[in-house]
C-alpha cells in the first residue's frame, strides 16, 4: 500500500516552554517562508500535564494527521512538561515520533527537507541535525585566528617600519 504525503509532507508539532515553540516558527517562516502542516503549543508556568496533552491533541488532529504518515513532534526539553504531556500523546498514537532538544538549526533542517520523507526519515534528520548544530565556534576562530597570524605577507609592510 503507497501512502501520498501531502505537498507540505510530514506535519510538524512544535511543544514548549513560554513562547519559545512560536518564537523558533517565527524565525522559520522568516528564513522559508510560510510553512503548511505545521503548528505549535506553548505552555505556561502553571501548566497541567494533562491539559497540555489535550492541546497537543487538538494541533495534531487540526493538522489531520494520518495514521499512515505520522507526525513529528519536536520538544524543546528532554523530561520538561511539555515533552512529558506529548510523550503520553505517543503513548496512544504510537504513529507520531516525539525528538526532544528543538532548536531552529533542527526546525530548518527538517521543514526544509520534509517533502517525500517519512517521519522516521524526519526523526533521524532532527536528530543528527540538533547533534551537529552544537559547535563551539569560539574554537573554530581560534584555530582560524591562528593560520591567519602564523601567515606572513611579504608584500604587506611591515607594521614596524
Amino acid at each position: 500500500m503507497t501512502v501520498q504525503l501531502s505537498n507540505a509532507g510530514v506535519p510538524v508539532l512544535f511543544v514548549g516552554h513560554a513562547e519559545l515553540p512560536n518564537g523558533v516558527r517565527s524565525a522559520v517562516e522568516m528564513i522559508l517562508g510560510p510553512q503548511e502542516q505545521l503548528s505549535t503549543v506553548q505552555i505556561g508556568p502553571a501548566a497541567d500535564l494533562a491539559e497540555t496533552a489535550d492541546q497537543i491533541r487538538q494541533a495534531l488532529d487540526g493538522m489531520h494527521v494520518d495514521e499512515q504518515i505520522g507526525a513529528l513532534i519536536l520538544a524543546d526539553l528532554h523530561g520538561g512538561s511539555p515533552s512529558n504531556s506529548a510523550a503520553a500523546v505517543f503513548l496512544e498514537r504510537r504513529y507520531i515520533r516525539l525528538v526532544a532538544g528543538l532548536s531552529l538549526p533542527m526546525a530548518l533542517e527538517v521543514l526544509a527537507d520534509r517533502k517525500g520523507r517519512t517521519v522516521d526519515e524526519l526523526r533521524d534528520i532532527a536528530i543528527t541535525s540538533g547533534h551537529k548544530a552544537v559547535t563551539d565556534v569560539s574554537a573554530a576562530l581560534k584555530v582560524a585566528a591562528g593560520r591567519i597570524g602564523d601567515e606572513t605577507d611579504s608584500s604587506l609592510p611591515d607594521a614596524g617600519s
